[in-house]
């Protein structure tokens, strides 16, 4: 299975992202992404679903997941399901619970603000990145411990 067949899924493909978008939904300035990484194959049709719930305005604003044109599929693959507000913790959990009702509840789920993407704070020893996580075959939503979220004007670089 090549790469540009699995970017067919989504509405946008840019040459490294396939995107899924719930039209007329927008972000904020606390929009962040639940991530998970599907493995080979499985990608595919986790990435089919996560479409499907996507344009039928069930999981979040948006979604991408990492292609790259004429790659073998092979290896982890990000999948990223967008957010409107990190704040907002009873559209995170039903977010998560549709998650885990319709993929394979095996994935760990790592949630990430935007704002700390966009300050490029990637994993990192000294800081913690994510806000929430849930542990595989969990549905519970867990604060990470240390986090701290970007202030005005602070980057990585």
């Amino acid at each position: 299975m090549k790469d540009d067949e699995l970017a067919k899924y989504g509405a946008q493909y840019d040459g490294v992202w396939s995107w899924a978008v719930a039209k007329g939904r927008k972000d904020t300035s606390r929009t962040g992404k639940w991530m998970l990484w599907p493995e080979g194959e499985e990608a595919i049709e986790v990435w089919r679903v996560i479409c499907e719930l996507t344009r039928s305005y069930e999981l979040g604003i948006q979604a991408k997941m990492s292609c790259v044109k004429n790659r073998e599929l092979s290896g982890e693959r990000l999948i990223c399901v967008y957010t409107y507000d990190s704040d907002d913790m009873e559209d995170l959990q039903r977010v998560v619970d549709k998650l885990r009702r319709s993929i394979d509840p095996k994935h760990r789920l790592i949630y990430k603000e935007d704002s700390m993407t966009l300050a490029g704070f990637y994993q990192d020893a000294d800081r913690r990145v994510s806000k929430w996580y849930v542990r595989p075959d969990e549905k519970t939503m867990r604060a990470v411990k240390g986090y701290r979220p970007v202030q005005e004007g602070e980057s990585a670089r």
